[in-house]
């Protein structure tokens, strides 16, 4: 009533080594960081289509990208191969395994789960800047006891981090 598959008949593909297209494609997901594509989407894309943009999973070979609006992802489209080469730059294992992207577009993710992968880069202090200035000379009164030169360095360096402006963190 049931017949019985055999799988031993497989003829190697001109992908890989002769690796089964499975193995290959467990070789990528072991060597490739989807969190480090999110993390990098910024200096792939730029500033404003990281706001408007987001990796969103790998699934047969294809990057899907979900977009705040489809007028977002018809753009993208067209920078596809751009994309998928400087995806494949930065992340060289990426390179073989990515063949095309493809969009989704949806409003309610940007505006209530994205916030955390998108908020903007902590504004720092300039060296030279007066903030900068006023902050080290606390820091170096407050720390005039530590005598190794190099602690001292790092205790100042923490306090003026502590003290950024804008920071959620300081009260």
């Amino acid at each position: 009533m049931w017949k019985k598959l055999k799988f031993n008949s497989y003829v190697p593909t001109q992908r890989g080594e002769g690796a089964a297209p499975h193995e290959e494609w467990q070789r990528f997901v072991e060597g490739f960081d989807f969190f480090g594509l999110i993390e990098a989407w910024r200096d792939i894309v730029g500033e404003m289509l990281a706001r408007e943009s987001i990796p969103l999973r790998l699934k047969n070979r294809t990057l899907f990208i979900l977009t705040r609006h489809p007028a977002f992802a018809d753009n993208m489209k067209y920078m596809e191969k751009i994309l998928l080469q400087k995806i494949a730059e930065r992340f060289p294992v990426a390179a073989p395994m990515l063949d095309k992207i493809a969009f989704e577009s949806n409003e309610v993710f940007f505006q209530e789960k994205a916030r955390p992968f998108l908020k903007p880069k902590a504004p720092t202090l300039h060296p030279h800047s007066p903030e900068f200035k006023r902050l080290k000379a606390e820091a170096e009164k407050l720390f005039a006891d530590v005598s190794d030169t190099g602690e001292r360095e790092r205790w100042v360096s923490l306090y003026i981090q502590s003290c950024q402006p804008n920071d959620p963190h300081t009260p």
